[in-house]
């Protein structure tokens, strides 16, 4: 119950556009003008001396915009459990504490901490108006400034994600697969990763901490290695012989050199996704995997979530090499590579949602 309360929140607060509703416009819209309307009465009470009802009507609404603001801020900590590791505080007693509380603790979270502190000033201190009123003010235009600079941003990285999913589908459809590959395997990696932080798995607090929504976006890239296969290997229309498949693995190395063409991904965790699972989503459990025979969780978490996705679309999509299996039947063969070839709790986690995995696959055919 809590965890879908908070997921419905964090949809309304965040603003995603593929899951923005009525609702969702209402609260922004009404927080933003709420905004606006706050900023208007500050700079009107600074020009003229406001006195009588007037003055009474405006400290009611200055209480109430306190309540809504101070409401916003605790439900923004709360309602996000994907806070990256550099916004949370490292304080050893701390890092204890779920991540939404050691954001309160950190440089960050202080900082908005402080932002809504002016209205609370009067309340304990006798401090001249003039200075409060200018102290709100700042405050109202940095929220109206970081709206900007977040749809900016937000506008920014969609026109990268759409570069990224064009260059995807280049290689899908040089490779003879429908572009609709890269979406399938996308959303079951959405999937399996929602299913994992909502059961509170072994893994729900290092999800939380990837940042999940980047894992989604960084599969886009997990074959970019295949454009430098060449077509007789890539096109084949039947099995690869021994040659032919030792050539074909080499796009994994390939595709941690090209992303390391992109960015420093040390420094870019879009890329530093993109890299761990381009390079390692053809590891295995056991260690019998490539392209260097990682095992267990020396296999980056992300890379291990893409294998799975992976292996699941190649069995019940039709290949050049082979028709589309039974849903149940490819369930069957990721069962049998529990423990084997893939992670134990991850496959448990699959099995588990198939139903959702195969919805998935019969919506983007």
């Amino acid at each position: 119950m809590t965890g879908s309360i908070r997921k419905r929140l964090y949809t309304i607060l965040e603003k995603e556009p593929r899951r923005e509703d009525a609702v969702s416009r209402f609260i922004n819209v009404f927080l933003l003008y709420l905004i606006w309307i706050n900023l208007a009465v500050v700079i009107l009470s600074m020009i003229i001396d406001i006195r009588g009802s007037a003055a009474l009507i405006i400290n009611y609404f200055e209480t109430f915009s306190i309540i809504i603001f101070t409401i916003e801020y605790l439900i923004r900590i709360w309602v996000d459990p994907y806070k990256p590791p550099a916004l949370v505080s490292k304080n050893a007693f701390l890092s204890k504490l779920p991540p939404y509380v050691r954001y309160i603790f950190s440089p960050l979270g202080i900082i908005d901490f402080l932002a809504i502190l002016p209205f609370y000033l009067p309340l304990v201190f006798p401090i001249d108006l003039r200075i409060l009123r200018v102290l709100r003010m700042f405050r109202l235009l940095r929220v109206l400034k970081l709206g900007r600079y977040d749809k900016s941003v937000k506008m920014l990285s969609k026109v990268l994600d759409n570069v990224l999913m064009g260059i995807a589908n280049i290689i899908e459809f040089r490779d003879k697969e429908s572009g609709e590959h890269v979406k399938r395997t996308q959303l079951y990696v959405k999937v399996l990763i929602d299913y994992l932080i909502d059961t509170e798995s072994v893994y729900a607090d290092e999800l939380r901490r990837l940042q999940p929504d980047i894992i989604v976006k960084s599969m886009a890239l997990h074959d970019v290695g295949k454009i430098a296969i060449p077509d007789r290997i890539l096109q084949k229309p039947a099995r690869l012989d021994p040659d032919e498949y030792e050539i074909m693995k080499t796009h994994a190395a390939r595709g941690k050199d090209i992303i390391n063409e992109l960015g420093d991904v040390k420094t870019t965790i879009y890329l530093k996704y993109c890299e761990d699972i381009s390079y390692s989503h053809h590891e295995r459990w056991d260690g019998k995997g490539y392209p260097q025979g990682l095992k267990g969780n020396q296999i980056p978490l992300s890379a291990r979530l893409a294998a799975l996705a992976d292996v699941y679309d190649a069995l019940v999509c039709v290949r050049a090499y082979k028709p589309a299996l039974p849903y149940d039947e490819a369930i069957r063969i990721i069962a049998e590579g529990r423990g084997t070839h893939f992670d134990p709790i991850m496959t448990d986690a699959l099995i588990a949602i198939q139903d959702q995995f195969k919805e998935i696959a019969e919506s983007y055919k």
